[in-house]
């Protein structure tokens, strides 16, 4: 009896078209995840990280798409979940220290929200450290 994972068990079920549709499903959808996670890492380095943590998260993603095509399945989950686990950290640190997004709403940090990208890096009537744009003063 043959295993409900290999191609030869599917193969004669779903015929060569059904098995050439499922597998252009399957690629959509890890399409989609990986869309999912490319914009979730965007916004946790464009919203709420300061500039020098992009630098540093946007080398750690290039490693981790470079180790997710090169090298064993175990590297690059170590390494999506090290990328993961530094963004992570360094939002917990930012949020604790009141210099994230949210900052100047309570938190106590002088850094406030950037009314042009809404990033965390207008800091009192200087220019934003994200964006370069001079956001107005919020309220």
């Amino acid at each position: 009896m043959d295993d409900a994972g290999s191609l030869e068990f599917w193969q004669p079920i779903l015929g060569p078209v059904g098995f050439l549709v499922a597998a252009g499903l399957l690629l959509l959808l890890l399409l989609f995840l990986a869309a999912v996670a490319a914009r979730l890492v965007l916004f946790v380095v464009r919203v709420l990280l300061r500039p020098w943590w992009h630098a540093l998260l946007t080398l750690g993603a290039t490693v981790a798409l470079v180790a997710t095509d090169v090298v064993t399945t175990t590297t690059a989950v170590l390494a999506w979940v090290a990328l993961l686990g530094a963004g992570l950290v360094s939002w917990l640190f930012l949020t604790v220290t009141g210099r994230g997004a949210r900052a100047g709403k309570g938190s106590g940090g002088s850094y406030r929200p950037c009314s042009y990208c809404h990033g965390s890096g207008w800091r009192d009537g200087q220019m934003c450290g994200l964006c370069g744009g001079r956001g107005a003063e919020p309220a």
